[in-house]
Parts: structure tokens; sequence; C-alpha cells
């Protein structure tokens, strides 16, 4: 390559005439907003990129100012998509638009799954033609599950939704091993299906809990198959699992984990027109607590006891003047029930409102519900007695810590979620029992660490580069000058591997020596070197004298992997064609050769070939090479004509025709006789004449006795 292609500089990218006007130029994938071919100094322009491409902030038309020395910007429109419309789905980040090869990835909502892969996260990726693919998730089914004997679903279903319960009843009066109901989640059934046996054991002593302690007050040396235990966790531990255990066919179900709590609470704020009540010392620990009172003329709202419950306290209460204190308004009466308590305009704080539930309908809580400072502590509600109030025992999530208990739960009541070592928490800490159905599971992901991120050619990281990398860690790539990050600039660590990094594909320089070889230039531009993108396309024309050659590649050339193909353009010189030749009946006057080659005003003759002749109207048989272009002369063939005045000349007519004018076809013959009265004159030419070369030699007669035509 020569020095001059090693020449990289950013020009105007237009031509802009002597009056200081910038011409309209060619942009790829994109146009200007108005017809215009000439645009004044200073005037500004707008351009529109075609549907599926955007400039490169992402928008669909941009602005370039015509300025002295050219267009203020270039315009380009470069390949993109719109984040599409997610049904079923979330997707992550909150990009709008991607660039070529970018990848959005998205994740099924819960209850819902990728039917093909049986897995709720997938990606889609930003191609030439949109996106690679739709994103879809379909409503997670979950087959009625294989049973032993003698256990029967109650459920007369075979497909289910995600939170649908499944219950078992054992027949034969035989005794229950295991859950009284499963649950379905977008993983499946959780937890495994119970068993029916006809005798049972009992348990043993308790297992002991590391950093926590059985909730009982006498302790026994073996209980009953279907006893349940509660277990609590030391101070400065949390729970994590269910808290409480059953004995199940001899074996006890699995333990809570007591995990120590090491964030710590600053010192309890401070109560306005309260006292602070503690037994404790700074730090505090988790489980901590302290007391609140309010002084004299004042009362308290909300709980008087705040805790330290994993670095931060609880919810303080308020102190509020008796004079200050807020009313209750009526309440709507609850659907499928009334109230029954003396119905007030006003309820004072701390009194109470009453209500009732029609038949076959019960409260959700309490029926005495009451007034705390203007607002009522919940509104009256009654639910159907046919809906469960317990949850089967909670799913066995993958790759969460162990959970083998066959314990079913109240409403409302919570479990805390412990990944296995190496996999973290996706979602809430806790799932929640509600109504019969656990809520908000989260999901135990992939904890592994990454090595150092891939290199890439003709880039680097723009970080100093370390030996692992924690999940969720990013790097962010950069290319060397002259090259187009094409792709995601970052990489990510998922799952103890990194994301696909980005490429740099070399950009194009035009090639002043290949151009001056191929008598080309740039179409757009005076300049003579140009900077051209990957995948973006440079239009080039002919300079002036010089033609397109035959099997040119076009003019409009795209780059690709750092190359151009350069047209080819040739001198408008003039080569004979032997077609137009044939055709016009002519050849060269002094060559005997087929084709030959004129130089720009040069001259080259030719002639009638034999038995032709000049056309009336040809063109001249000197014919000179003007802008590449030949005017050929035209020959026709040299078929004779009888001349009347010829024939009255000799005294002749045609011998076997009544017709005074013949045409003869070279080398064919045509007979005359002498005209009656006339004989044929010594000498004369023979009676039947040859055309011979556009000429007949035509016979003489004289004046004398002829009683007949010969």
């Amino acid at each position: 390559m020569g020095f001059l292609q090693r020449i990289v500089f950013l020009v105007s990218w237009t031509y802009c005439a002597a009056q200081g006007n910038c011409k309209k130029i060619y942009i790829n994938n994109g146009h200007f907003s108005k017809t215009n071919e000439l645009y004044n100094l200073d005037e500004t322009a707008q351009y529109l990129c075609t549907e599926g491409y955007t400039t490169p902030e992402g928008t669909e038309s941009g602005h370039l100012k015509c300025l002295e020395k050219g267009w203020s910007v270039r315009p380009k429109c470069i390949k993109t998509c719109k984040r599409p419309e997610f049904k079923n789905a979330r997707y992550k980040g909150n990009q709008t638009v991607f660039h070529l090869n970018g990848k959005l990835e998205y994740e099924c909502l819960d209850g819902y799954i990728r039917r093909e892969e049986r897995s709720t996260v997938d990606s889609i990726v930003c191609g030439v033609d949109g996106w690679s693919h739709l994103p879809e998730c379909h409503e997670t089914e979950c087959d009625i599950p294989d049973l032993k004997p003698n256990i029967r679903a109650i459920n007369g279903k075979d497909k289910f939704k995600v939170g649908d319960v499944l219950s078992f009843a054992c027949q034969k009066k035989l005794k229950r091993i295991g859950p009284e109901s499963i649950q379905c989640y977008h993983f499946g059934w959780s937890p495994e299906p119970p068993t029916c046996q006809e005798v049972v054991k009992s348990c043993g002593l308790l297992p002991k809990l590391a950093n926590g302690k059985a909730n009982l007050n006498i302790k026994k040396w073996s209980y009953l198959h279907g006893e349940v235990v509660e277990y609590e966790c030391d101070a400065k531990f949390i729970m994590k699992g269910p808290k409480r255990i059953e004995c199940s066919d001899g074996e006890w179900t699995s333990l809570p984990a007591c995990i120590e709590v090491e964030k710590t609470c600053d010192d309890p704020p401070e109560l306005n027109q309260g006292d602070l009540k503690s037994s404790h010392t700074p730090p505090y620990h988790h489980g901590d607590s302290v007391e609140y009172s309010c002084k004299e003329a004042f009362i308290m709202i909300g709980n008087k006891i705040v805790t330290c419950i994993q670095g931060t306290w609880t919810a303080l209460p308020q102190c509020i003047g008796i004079n200050q204190l807020k009313k209750c308004s009526v309440p709507p009466d609850p659907s499928d029930g009334k109230i029954t308590s003396t119905k007030e305009n006003d309820y004072k704080h701390n009194s109470f409102l009453l209500f009732i539930c029609n038949a076959n309908f019960e409260a959700e809580e309490s029926t005495r519900i009451p007034c705390i400072n203007g607002k009522w502590q919940r509104l009256p509600k009654c639910l159907s007695k046919e809906r469960r109030k317990l949850c089967s025992p909670p799913p066995q999530i993958p790759h969460a810590q162990m959970i083998s208990t066959t314990v079913s739960y109240t409403n409302g009541e919570t479990l805390a979620v412990r990944c296995e070592d190496d996999y973290l928490l996706q979602g809430p800490e806790e799932i929640k029992c509600e109504n019969g159905v656990w809520k908000f599971v989260p999901r135990c992901v992939s904890n592994g660490k990454c090595g150092p991120p891939p290199p890439i050619d003709n880039g680097d990281i723009t970080s100093f580069l370390l030996r692992e990398y924690p999940p969720g860690a990013q790097v962010e790539y950069k290319c060397q000058n002259l090259y187009k990050l094409e792709g995601s600039k970052q990489a990510t660590c998922i799952n103890g591997k990194w994301s696909n990094p980005p490429s740099c594909l070399e950009a194009c320089v035009t090639s002043l020596e290949d151009m001056v070889r191929n008598n080309i230039e740039l179409r757009w531009s005076p300049s003579e070197i140009q900077y051209i993108d990957p995948g973006d396309v440079i239009e080039f024309a002919c300079k002036l004298g010089f033609n397109k050659a035959p099997g040119s590649p076009p003019f409009r050339a795209k780059c690709f992997q750092a190359t151009i193909i350069y047209p080819q353009c040739v001198k408008e010189s003039c080569t004979t064609s032997l077609e137009d030749m044939v055709r016009n009946n002519i050849e060269f006057r002094w060559s005997s050769s087929k084709i030959q080659y004129i130089e720009p005003g040069g001259v080259i003759e030719f002639a009638c070939k034999l038995g032709f002749n000049k056309a009336p109207g040809s063109a001249p048989f000197r014919a000179q090479c003007l802008q590449g272009t030949i005017m050929y002369p035209k020959c026709v063939k040299e078929t004779c004509t009888t001349s009347l005045e010829a024939m009255v000349r000799n005294n002749l007519e045609l011998r076997w025709s009544d017709s005074k004018i013949q045409h003869i076809e070279p080398g064919d013959a045509v007979e005359f006789t002498c005209k009656l009265g006339f004989t044929k004159a010594p000498g004369s030419a023979p009676f039947r004449a040859q055309c011979l070369q556009g000429v007949v030699l035509y016979p003489k007669c004289i004046e004398g006795l002829q009683l007949k035509k010969e």
C-alpha cells in the first residue's frame, strides 16, 4: 500500500460550488426531505432515514447545515431495531433502539415460559432484516403428576396453570406421608406428591438447630407421625427456610438455617414528643429492640417496640396530641356482608367497627376493626369459605436450600428463601402465602465468577484487566483508530461466562493509486481520499473523457472487510463494431482486420463491400471518433434498374414485359428487343444483358425494316 493510501483525514462530504452552494449528496439508506439539488450557504437541510434505519443517535431524521467548507456533518443512516412490544415478558434495561447485532435480553413473567426450551430467559439480536425472532412466552402448564398407588387427586383436571393447587386424599383409610397439597410453579410441581401407607413410624428426639432452638416448653423423647414443632433463631441471627418441621413416617422434615446478620443498626431515631427506653448498648444487632413512650397529653400511633432487622429499624411510631387525633369516616359495607355496629358520621380514635359476613362467607381477619387516627386498620372484607386459607408446603426452588417440610402454611405467613452456595437470589427474599397460593417466588441463579474478558482483534477493554470478575461485572470495549465497533460495547459476566464481546471492523480508505489506475473519481466529493465505515457505501464516477469499462463493477461500492471493489473506466476511444459493419455492408478501406481502435478525434475510412453501393443519405466513408462514438456509413446491394431514357435512345423495349422499367438482381439478365421499324445495329451489345456491379450494357437498334420482334 502506497504512502498516500495511509493518509486518512475527514473532509467535506459534498462539493461546494464557487458561489457557496452545497450540492445534495447521496445518503445510504436515507434521503433529503426536500427535492432541492442545491442549498444556499447557512441553509439547514433535513434528511430522513429509510424505515428500519435511524441516525447514529437513534432518531428517524437528522439535520445538517451548508457551510463554506461543505456540509456541517456527514448524514448517516444506520441499521437499527426498535424495541418490540413484549407480551407476557419483561425486558432488561431501558434501551429503546438497538444497533446492528445489538442484543436485547428478556425474561418471561411468572407463570410463563419459552415453550421450545422450557426456559424463562432468552435474547433476540438485531439483524439486517430486523429482529432474529420475536419474544414468545406461553403460559406455563403442569400436567397431573404420576401418583403412587392408593392415592388420588381431588381436583379433576389434566392441565394446571401456575398458582394452581392440587390436593390429595388417601384411599382405604391409609395414612398420608407427605404434603396434603402441592402447587404448580414455573419450574413444575412442588413439593413432591405424597404417598399413602397403612403403618407409620414415630420420630425420636428433635434435631438441633445451630444458632437456634425449638420453641417448646416441654421436650419429649418421641413424637407421633404428623406432629409439628416450631423453631426460632438466636439473637443476631435470621431464619432462612421453614420455621416448622414435621414428623413424617419416622423422619423429621428439613430444618431451617439461622444466618448471622452482620449489618448493625445506628442509634435508634428520636421520637418527637416521645422518650426512648433501651436495655441494649450500641451497636444494635439484628433482633435487638428498643421501646418508645409518648409524653403526657400525647397518644402513640403505631407499635411502641422498634426492632433492628438486618441493619434497619422497623417503622417508628408517632406521638399525636390528644386534641389533634383525627376521626374515621364511615366505610362501605363489605361485599357479601354488612356493618352491624351503629353507623355514625364519624368514628373517634380507638373506636371499633363491627361487621358480619353472609352465609358461606367468612371474614378475612377479625370482624372487629379499630379506627386509628383517622384511618381504619383495614377495610371489612368477606371471603368465600370455599376459598383456601392454607398454602401447600413451600416450594423447593431449584438451587435453593433443601426444603422437605410437609407442613401447610396459613394465609399471610412468609418464608425466607436461601440459595445454595455459588448461587444468587434473584427476586424477593421472602415468599408469602396468600389465599392458599405461594406468591413472589424468586429464582436462584448461578453465582459463578469469570476470568479475564475475551480479547478482540483491533480493540481493547477500557479498564484495567483483572484476574477474576464477580457475577454481573461489565467491561467496556473500544476499537482502535479507523475501526468501527459492531455489537454491544459491553460484555457481562453471567453464570461464570462472558457474554459475546463486540467486533472491531476495519474501515476502508479510498486509494488514490487505485482511482488513478481505474480513471475514476469520487462522485460527491472533491477530495481524493475518503474514510468509509464498514458497511457504508461510497459512489464513484468516471473522469472526464472516460467511460465505464465493459464488465466494470458498480459505481456504488460497499466497504466490506476493509476492501473496496473499484469500478473501472476507459478512455473514450472508439472500437469498431463488426456487427455494425456487417449490418451496413461496409469494410475497412485500407485494412483487412475486422476490428480497429481509434483514438478520440481520429479518422477511419470505410468502403462498400463488393456488390454494394453507398446508400442515399449515408454518412461519409471517412468517419471520426467523437466522444467514443463512430457514425457508420451505409451501403446497399448493387441492383440494376432499366433506364427508360437509355431504352428510348437505343430504340429498345423489354422483350418479355410490357413495363417500361425493371429491377434486376446482381448477376441476373434482362432481355431487350428492337422497337418496330428498327433493327439491330452492327456491333451492338447482345440483346440479353447481365446486371454487373449495378450496370446494364444496353444493345443498340437503328432504323431499318423489321416486320416483327426478334
